[in-house]
């Protein structure tokens, strides 16, 4: 589901980025819109794809010297990193939960014309962060049964 709606966000990316170099460079008249909202949809695309990320294994990870070390040894540093991961996430979740409650209660908005919400892109990072949380719990328990066999 966070995968198709961060594709989403990408085709719609990608089409506002085309309509305002069409419109640019055929009609002299830019969308004034085009890198704001690109940037909120970048947060939007990057925060929901986390999770995915971090269930198909395609972090950054050092291959190299990782796959050397005896596999028990190996699970044991999984769970550790997920304890770490788990925690740093948490932490950052419920910071950008905070940020997202004040942004909504002071009313904060973009400095641009189009005055866009901060709370919005604020809180497609909490949800994404969230999400990302909920699958390190998975990843955490998919390797502590794993220790055990």
């Amino acid at each position: 589901m966070t995968t198709a709606l961060a594709a989403a966000g990408l085709l719609v990316m990608v089409t506002l980025i085309t309509v305002d170099v069409i419109a640019r460079r055929f009609f002299n008249r830019p969308l004034l819109i085009t890198d704001e909202v690109a940037g909120y949809l970048m947060v939007f695309i990057t925060f929901l794809a986390m999770g995915y990320t971090l269930k198909e294994g395609g972090h950054v990870q050092i291959g190299v010297l990782f796959n050397r070390i005896p596999l028990r040894v190996r699970n044991w540093l999984m769970v550790s990193y997920c304890i770490l991961g788990l925690a740093i996430i948490i932490w950052l979740a419920f910071k950008s939960y905070q940020l997202t409650v004040k942004d909504y209660t002071i009313g904060a908005v973009s400095s641009t014309w189009l005055a866009a919400p901060l709370y919005l892109p604020r809180m497609f990072m909490f949800i994404g962060l969230s999400l990302f949380a909920l699958q390190f719990i998975v990843e955490f328990g998919r390797r502590v049964s794993s220790l055990r066999a």
